[in-house]
């Protein structure tokens, strides 16, 4: 596969590779469960609903049932977020000997998936990512019922690419699903001037239709590497804040190094943002300063791989980039 270049914008659907084997385990799980949840309640709202509300200039993102949207994204959510952020905690209290040590004597070690850190770490990132797609889902459906009457679609056309519009697709994406209808339209006028108009908006329309579904499982994998990345990132220091509170590591006696990559891994080189951060060090209670903001830890952008991990200070850097 051929390797991308680093410049190009963190989050671009080119910096990675999008397809399906270029996740993780964890990743595609977390892909396929929002994938199949926006999907089912997106297509609840029936065409014919869709059309009769545009004909009486209704508001047609009221049709959605957001409360219902907003409990099963935030169900999926949770249950692929919490298991890697306490896999990830354990990982490091395993490596520094404490889940030893609390086998040998009794100490507190109180990182499962029904232990607080868990669930209310979850519980806050579910809440933060269902309501901007709520919000980004919403405004989008407004952008493409007003730009469909812009573009002279009936009604109809409206509704059906309303359809796919309303899957969890960003406006960025529902108006290129739209685009995508209007070419396919006039190219099958084109190449079929003898198709009726009513069978060539459902010809686009099923085209149009595949080219959401596409985008929907893109912008799934996206939010699945970052979300997943962030899970595992954020379960890793609070494993170290675990371990400093059992007075099992001294904060003073580390510090935490950013370290980019995994290239072999994503097929890619790592971003402009993130080649200079690699090896940066700070101490442990100290947040990183990536161009894109201060953070405790990484990732530093959608799509990120980098990670942290504790040093010695003084220590040797891992060579390169990763």
């Amino acid at each position: 596969m051929p390797r991308h270049t680093a410049r190009v914008r963190p989050g671009d659907p080119a910096q990675r590779p999008t397809e399906p084997h270029n996740l993780l385990p964890s990743e595609r799980a977390f892909a396929d469960r929002w994938s199949a949840t926006v999907r089912q309640v997106g297509r609840r709202v029936p065409v014919g609903e869709i059309e009769r509300t545009l004909d009486a200039g209704g508001r047609v993102d009221l049709l959605y049932d957001w409360e219902t949207f907003t409990e099963e994204l935030t169900d999926a959510i949770m249950d692929t977020l919490a298991p890697e952020f306490v896999a990830s905690g354990r990982a490091v209290l395993d490596d520094l000997g404490v889940l030893a040590k609390a086998e040998e004597v009794v100490v507190d070690v109180s990182f499962t998936l029904t232990s607080p850190q868990a669930t209310e770490y979850a519980r806050a990132r579910a809440g933060d990512l269902v309501t901007a797609v709520s919000e980004e889902t919403r405004l989008a459906i407004r952008r493409t019922v007003t730009r469909g009457f812009t573009e002279n679609l009936t009604r109809r056309e409206i509704s059906r690419v309303l359809r796919s519009v309303g899957t969890g697709l960003n406006d960025r994406y529902a108006q290129a699903v739209v685009t995508s209808h209007l070419r396919a339209a006039e190219r099958l006028a084109r190449e079929h001037p003898g198709w009726s108009p009513e069978r060539i908006s459902r010809e686009a329309q099923q085209q149009s239709s595949r080219y959401a579904e596409r985008l929907t499982r893109s912008r799934a994998r996206t939010i699945a590497r970052t979300e997943i990345q962030i899970a595992s990132n954020q379960g890793k220091l609070g494993g170290w804040n675990e371990a400093v509170a059992q007075g099992h590591l001294q904060p003073g006696s580390v510090q935490r190094e950013w370290r980019t990559g995994p290239g072999s891994l994503s097929g890619i080189s790592p971003c402009d943002i993130c080649i200079p951060m690699h090896g940066v060090r700070v101490p442990f209670g100290t947040p990183f300063q990536p161009s894109t903001g201060s953070r405790m830890m990484p990732p530093a952008h959608p799509n990120c791989r980098c990670t942290a991990v504790l040093v010695e200070p003084g220590s040797v850097s891992a060579p390169g980039v990763l």
